[in-house]
């Protein structure tokens, strides 16, 4: 697999669908259900939600952080970032410009060659 990722799909940071069934077999073998490990295989996202992110003023990037609640579901929090690399949080705020907009999967899962089941893990 070569690690020049800019000849797929023009994007730098795309990966080829066989390297990307690569990484999330392995994932999926960590995390396998059967091991007592409570993490997802996945997350979806709504468009929508990444776009709210994107609109505001000085977003570059858009961040991601796991995080755990207080009943001990796993989630993603999704924030921008500046083009110095600092997360856009607007304190004391309710519109706070964290997210956390992440369904996870199991529950959301979808037809994948991505998602891997647990008799191939």
């Amino acid at each position: 697999m070569s690690d020049n990722r800019e000849d797929l799909d023009g994007a730098v940071h795309a990966v080829s669908l066989e390297e990307a069934m690569s990484w999330t077999a392995d994932w999926q073998k960590i995390i396998n259900p059967n091991k007592g490990k409570p993490y997802p295989k996945s997350y979806t996202f709504d468009k929508i939600d990444f776009e709210e992110i994107l609109k505001q003023d000085g977003v570059r990037y858009v961040r991601i952080y796991p995080a755990m609640k207080s009943d001990g579901s796993v989630t993603m929090l999704a924030v921008g970032a500046n083009s110095d690399n600092a997360d856009i949080i607007h304190m004391g705020s309710d519109a706070s410009g964290i997210y956390d907009f992440a369904t996870p999967c199991p529950n959301t899962c979808g037809e994948s060659p991505l998602n891997h089941s647990r008799e191939e893990e």
